[in-house]
Formats: structure tokens, sequence, C-alpha cells
């Protein structure tokens, strides 16, 4: 058979496939939708009529990414309140550092600021996630929000190494009086809005989620309940909350003990220690979203066996999984079929594997008959 005859074959079994598969939604935009489902099969089950083994759903199970819109409205609101109130009192536990002269002070106005650089991340992704993406930005703008988590850590990092520069000083010196009933009030004060920080993301951050009929599985590369960026920001308000209960037990005991002013640079010490523990992670996690390793949460050697497994699959190859963003995963993989395998029935169970299994936000699979001299002649590419 000519080069040409092939070509043109390959194109008219292309027209006839999408022609076929009109009543089927394998097609999802690459940006989240807020109420359309991931795989629409139907209420109840997917339309199977095919007539050979198949791993097509069960009747009375949907695999959808449901977000409606008020969900990410309230997280937007939540994390603008946290927002302006971290910067206010960021700017406020600076102030009353200085004037008390506390390097543990500041070392926690210091994590306040990568709690501010958190919340104003988190706004920014949940803005750039609603962009759509664009012939020159063909993947949105979702990278933006690891670019911005990179300069945040980076910040970060050179202020704690300021405040831990000032603390050797400090011990060496001895030259600076700590004034014990500013650093109390300030440090109390800090304790107090983490505490009232923390009641905003837990209880307001709460969301209410089930399903009726059947079973109702979530995945789109994000998790039930309370939006992932407020999530990350609680548990974030929740280690500040603790550094707050230090310095307020360092100022107690300045306050009162003021021979022990040691206990200040001690506290800077052991903050600047958490900081950097808490930001390392973040860090690595940002670098292996920039080099585009395999997403933690997914096993290759899994996916490749879930793949393999199929009816009609005689082999799996060209398999990439990498993350556009921290909650957001890609996979394309190449399916070689046997000769005798319906395309149609492959696709459509491994792309509803896939989205019941792993946490995919979007995939691309594409067919390839295995033909008797071994030459992979490709049948068609489907988009999910």
């Amino acid at each position: 058979m000519s080069l040409n005859s092939d070509h043109g074959d390959s194109l008219d079994y292309l027209q006839s496939f999408n022609e076929r598969n009109a009543h089927l939604s394998f097609q999802r935009p690459l940006e989240d939708s807020d109420d359309e489902p991931l795989l629409d099969i139907g209420e109840g089950g997917p339309s199977c009529n095919h007539t050979g083994p198949c791993s097509c759903p069960p009747a009375g199970t949907t695999t959808t990414s449901r977000r409606p819109r008020f969900r990410d409205k309230k997280a937007r609101n939540q994390l603008l309140i946290c927002c302006v109130l971290s910067f206010l009192f960021m700017i406020g536990e600076f102030i009353g550092g200085y004037l008390a002269h506390s390097l543990a002070i500041m070392t926690d106005a210091a994590h306040m600021f990568s709690d501010f650089g958190s919340f104003l991340i988190s706004l920014g992704a949940l803005w750039i996630g609603s962009r759509q993406p664009t012939d020159k930005m063909t993947f949105g703008y979702y990278r933006a929000e690891v670019l911005g988590a990179l300069v945040s850590v980076l910040i970060i990092w050179l202020l704690t190494g300021i405040l831990v520069y000032e603390a050797v000083q400090r011990i060496i010196h001895k030259s600076i009086q700590i004034q014990g009933d500013t650093m109390l009030i300030t440090a109390g004060c800090s304790v107090a809005f983490n505490i009232l920080l923390t009641i905003i993301l837990h209880f307001q951050g709460r969301s209410h989620g089930h399903s009726h009929g059947g079973t109702s599985r979530v995945t789109d590369g994000e998790t039930e309940g309370r939006n992932i960026n407020v999530r990350a920001a609680f548990i974030h308000v929740i280690g500040d909350l603790l550094q707050s209960v230090g310095v307020l037990i360092a100022a107690y005991i300045i306050r009162y003990k003021p021979e022990y002013q040691i206990a200040d640079p001690i506290c800077t010490f052991l903050f600047s220690g958490l900081v950097l523990v808490t930001t390392f992670t973040i860090l690595r996690d940002t670098i292996r979203v920039l080099l585009e390793a395999t997403p933690r949460s997914i096993d290759v050697s899994a996916v490749k066996r879930d793949l393999a497994i199929l009816p009609g699959v005689r082999g799996v190859h060209n398999l990439h999984v990498w993350s556009l963003t921290m909650d957001k995963n890609v996979l394309n993989v190449h399916l070689i079929l046997a000769q005798d395998a319906d395309h149609e029935a492959v696709l459509h169970s491994a792309t509803w594997r896939i989205r019941k299994n792993y946490p995919i936000h979007h995939c691309a699979i594409q067919v390839e008959k295995a033909c008797p001299s071994s030459v992979l002649e490709t049948k068609g590419v489907v988009e999910a």
C-alpha cells in the first residue's frame, strides 16, 4: 500500500470515527467548569451497546466533577478577608517588634508575611483559574501560581536570614534591652489574631456535598469539601498559631524574668527553623511542578496496569503524567489495540477508568492498531 493511500485511509477513518462518536462526550476543556461533568455518561450509567467484553462503568455509577460557583466565590471571600487582615496585622507586628526590640516578634511577623503571601497566591490562583486558555497560552495561566509561590518562599528566606543574623549579633554583644510589656502585648495580639484566622478558615470553610441515587466520585485533581486553597491556608495558619504561642511564652519569661533576655534570640532561631522547614516543602513542590515530575499522588505503574488489562489493549506506551500546578494533573498515553478491538469501547473504558481512579484534570488518549508486520497505524486521538 502506498504512503498516500495510507494517509488518505487514515483521514477517512478519523472522519468516520468522529461521526460515529458524536453521541459521546469525551471532549473537555482544560480549565475547570463550574457545573459541567467531566464525562457525561448519562443519569444511571452509560449507554453501553458493545457486543464484546467491556469495562464500561456499571449502571447507577457516575463520574463527575462539580464545583459550584458559590464555592469558589465563598473561597475568594474568605481568602480576601484573611489577606487584608494578615497584611494589616503583619505591619502592626513589625512595628510592635521594633518598639519592643524583639527579634522573636519580628520573626513571627515574617511568618505572618508567609501567610499573607500564601493567601495572595491562593487568590491569584482562583482568579487565574477562571481565565480561558488562549492560542499563545494553550495550557492557561496555572503556572503563575507556582511562580508566585517560588518568589514568596525566596523573599521569606531572605527576611529570615536577616533576622537570624541579628539574633547572632545580639547574643554576642548583648547591647539591646527588650521591652517586656510591649513584647507581651504584641505577642498576645498575635495569638488572638491567629485564632481569629483559624475560625474564619475552618468554620466558614466547610462545604456540604453529597449525592443521591447511585455512587458519585469527585476527581479532576481536586479533593472534596473545602476549596484546596482554603485548606492549605488553614494548615498554614495553624503553624503560625503555634509559633505565636511560643513567642507569647517567651514574652512572659522576659517580662517577669528580665535577666533571661536570651529567650528572645533563642525563639528567633527556633521559629526561623520552623519557617525554613515549612517553606522548604513548598519550594520542593514548586520545583517538582516546574520540572514536570510525576505527581506524588499518582503511581505510573498502577496506571499502566489499569490500562493494560482493558479488553482489546495489547500494549501501553508513551505514558506521561505531570502537573500544571499543585492540584491539576495532566496525562497523555498511547494504547496499542488488537486488530479486532472495538476502539470506541476501549477509549470509553480507558477514559472512565482514569477519571475514576486518579486525580487527573486533563488527559489525552491515542489508540493505535497493531499491524501483523508490527507496524503501528495511528487510528485516532481522543482527549478528555
